[in-house]
């Protein structure tokens, strides 16, 4: 099994654990080969990997290598790719589905770190790349998914709802939060005395086939490289340098796998102060910065 993300990423647990529990071989990927898809593409036929975790921004990135490598390709040993972290595109996934057929299965799982990281379970097939939705699937056996509309009532087959998950897997809440932990973790009223449910902010509607398809979001959070990145919040930060009116801030992707976010502002301020104020404010940093008048602020989720 091959470890991507950084441990700080949920994802890392299941990599980890899922691997060392049932006796397998876990192979860590050095930073400098996570950054190239070249190299990683390389290192999966060089380690013999069979199962792959990745979010599908970075796995677009590899895709491409793939079809330009064929004969490196036709040597992978891959029996299984997981996907988690970001919305998947089906459609996107058609040049892989044409060059390996059978072998490895893509599934797709859906999950919060609040619900102890995968929650649902999706094979991803040919015919999910005709099509635009985005297949969840179904939740894992000690989980069970409930689509409400604002008023806490189920809504009908076909109809976007808001997801909420309630189960065994459901945290306790968030550590000195309280407030947020009152708004997320909410009481479910189907379920016995003391039951809850978390409130994920994942827009869904049920499929006529009692499969799961994600629509969006209810607020501006958005994912980049399956890092949780609040539009509004980076908005709030850069309206407070001097002289900055309004800034508008993107989602964007500019080449697959390199997601990041923009800044529109009519302020004229170079790369070097944005950067600097990001970096000041927030404790990280951002980097591949274009300028004067359009930044590309790409996140550093090390």
């Amino acid at each position: 099994m091959d470890a991507v993300p950084p441990n700080s990423f949920d994802f890392s647990v299941w990599e980890i654990w899922g691997a060392l529990l049932r006796g397998g071989r876990l192979v860590v990927v050095p930073d400098e080969v996570v950054s190239s898809p070249q190299d990683f593409h390389a290192l999966l036929v060089a380690e013999q990997v069979t199962v792959l975790s990745q979010t599908p921004s970075a796995f677009y990135a590899l895709q491409s290598v793939d079809v330009s490598q064929r004969e490196l390709a036709s040597q992978l040993t891959l029996e299984a790719v997981v996907f988690a972290g970001e919305a998947l595109e089906p459609a996107r996934l058609g040049a892989w589905l044409d060059n390996h057929a059978g072998l490895p299965r893509l599934i797709n799982m859906y999950g919060t770190t609040e619900t102890t990281v995968h929650a649902s379970f999706r094979e991803v097939t040919l015919g999910d790349v005709d099509s635009s939705a985005s297949p969840i699937g179904v939740p894992l056996s000690h989980l069970g998914f409930l689509v409400l509309d604002g008023w806490l009532r189920p809504v009908p087959v076909g109809v976007a709802g808001e997801l909420y998950v309630a189960g065994r897997g459901v945290g306790v809440g968030y550590v000195g939060r309280s407030g947020l932990t009152g708004s997320r973790f909410v009481a479910c009223p189907f379920g016995g005395v003391g039951a809850r449910m978390y409130r994920t902010g994942d827009v869904v509607s049920w499929g006529p086939d009692g499969q799961l398809r994600y629509v969006g979001r209810v607020d501006e959070q958005v994912k980049i490289r399956g890092y949780r990145i609040e539009l509004g919040e980076v908005r709030a930060a850069l309206a407070g340098l001097e002289g900055v009116d309004q800034a508008v801030v993107i989602a964007r992707e500019d080449t697959p796998g390199s997601s990041g976010w923009s800044v529109m502002s009519p302020n004229p301020w170079p790369g070097w102060w944005i950067r600097w104020w990001c970096a000041r404010s927030w404790g990280g940093g951002c980097r591949r910065i274009w300028c004067p008048r359009l930044w590309s602020l790409w996140m550093c989720c090390r």
